[in-house]
């Protein structure tokens, strides 16, 4: 399984829903979540969540299940590193 796969560039804003779902995966990397539980969050922008989690599994930042539920994927380091690590805003997971 590849490591720190980089196939598309993301730039992740802090506090971004993008950003917010992402590291909702990444510090929950052995749980699904569906589309409401992802809604639930108080983070995260109720009206942008479908589109924006659509986009980030095309993009393979995430995962989906046959079930239509989401999870982080577990090759993805930069993007785990991403959720541990401190961000300034704008900065590019690399």
């Amino acid at each position: 399984m590849p490591s720190d796969s980089n196939d598309v560039d993301i730039e992740l804003a802090p506090g971004t829903t993008k950003s917010n779902i992402i590291a909702l995966l990444n510090n929950n990397p052995d749980d699904v979540f569906s589309v409401n539980d992802i809604q639930d969050q108080p983070d995260i922008t109720n009206g942008t969540v479908t589109t924006t989690l659509t986009h980030l599994n095309i993009n393979g930042l995430i995962g989906k299940t046959e079930n239509k539920y989401y999870h982080a994927l577990t090759h993805r380091d930069d993007l785990r590193r991403y959720v541990v690590e401190p961000q300034s805003p704008r900065e590019d997971v690399r």
